[in-house]
């Protein structure tokens, strides 16, 4: 059974799952020969070979689990955390442990089994993201998870994957430390300042304009001033939002749509396609401790992190203990707008 443990020096939870090597040994040896030649139960008219299906945005009058959608979320077949477990926390001398509770659903992004989120025509593009939205939001009514993280891994490690463009999505009973050392800072630099410090990061990147790739009336898409990875990319709303449920679901959502596209597609031109990530950084499900988030709304600001991966984990990261980045940001920038001057002229 799955179970998170804290690490009681960095205060890092980790979760263990080991049931999920045997599910996935299932997986592969059960398939018949038929489906091991061309297996993608995520394609349209085989939605009998997924779990049943808990949201999708279909065509009118069709019915659940059959054809005639345009995104749809089902419970991942291996899943990391399981929500219909108990909550359950215990002490084990001076260590922490706590049940595998949680969620684990993956997004099935289009219909189309060769297409690409980069590839996807404008509006099939905004259904994903008004997937993202609305499943963030039905899952922080459950009060048990206190961080919904949305991901997706493009050429990464597709085991157990079938090709199909997909994304996933994580409901955690804790909040990673990566975005509770986050969040701390925007709380502090607020404490200080009484601004928010992805406004104000927005307003330099806008006046300095080194770094910034694209932008449209509503998103600013750039390379961050320490960026961690070579052509990390970030993507914010320019307008202060804490976060992914506040979307709108017109303007709002198309221009997010045109902004994610556009990075997307450089990276993947400039690059010649690497495999990339990203996650969604959102507001954490405040129900469980009020008090701690007094100023969220107007602290936190939600964002898209986009990181290529053109560059492996050298021994100087781990030696220094932090990032080691060969590509300055605005170099990565202008090299992204070439490419974007090189494109527009084709």
């Amino acid at each position: 059974m799955s179970q998170l443990r804290k690490d009681p020096v960095t205060g890092r939870w980790v979760a263990f799952h080991p049931e999920r090597v045997r599910k996935a040994v299932e997986i592969v040896t059960l398939r018949s020969p038929r489906q091991r030649g061309h297996s993608c139960y995520y394609c349209q008219g085989r939605e009998a070979e997924t779990p049943p299906e808990i949201f999708a945005l279909r065509q009118e009058g069709t019915a659940p689990n059959t054809p005639g959608w345009s995104t749809r979320v089902v419970p991942h077949p291996v899943p990391s955390l399981r929500v219909e477990r108990q909550l359950v926390r215990e002490g084990l001398g001076m260590f922490d442990r706590m049940s595998g509770v949680g969620a684990h659903e993956v997004i099935v992004e289009s219909p189309n089994h060769e297409a690409d989120l980069s590839g996807l025509e404008n509006r099939a593009l905004e259904k994903v993201f008004l997937t993202y939205r609305d499943r963030v939001a039905d899952l922080k009514r459950d009060q048990r998870l206190r961080y919904i993280s949305v991901f997706k891994e493009h050429g990464i490690g597709r085991r157990f994957m079938t090709g199909h463009s997909i994304s996933e999505i994580l409901g955690l009973p804790v909040t990673p430390l990566g975005i509770k050392t986050e969040l701390n800072q925007c709380r502090q630099y607020f404490g200080y300042k009484q601004r928010c410090i992805f406004c104000d990061i927005i307003r330099d990147e806008q006046r300095m304009n080194e770094r910034v790739v694209f932008e449209n009336e509503g998103f600013i898409v750039f390379e961050p001033f320490a960026a961690r990875y070579p052509f990390e990319t970030w993507v914010l709303p320019k307008q202060h939002q804490s976060d992914i449920v506040l979307l709108d679901s017109g303007e709002g959502v198309q221009q997010l749509a045109e902004a994610m596209r556009t990075a997307l597609l450089l990276i993947r031109e400039a690059l010649l396609d690497p495999p990339y990530g990203f996650v969604l950084h959102t507001m954490p499900n405040t129900v469980p401790r009020p008090d701690y988030w007094e100023s969220i709304d107007q602290d936190y600001h939600w964002h898209f992190e986009i990181v290529p991966r053109v560059r492996e984990s050298s021994g100087l990261d781990c030696a220094s203990g932090s990032f080691v980045n060969p590509v300055l940001p605005e170099e990565a920038a202008d090299f992204l707008r070439e490419t974007r001057q090189r494109s527009a002229t084709c």
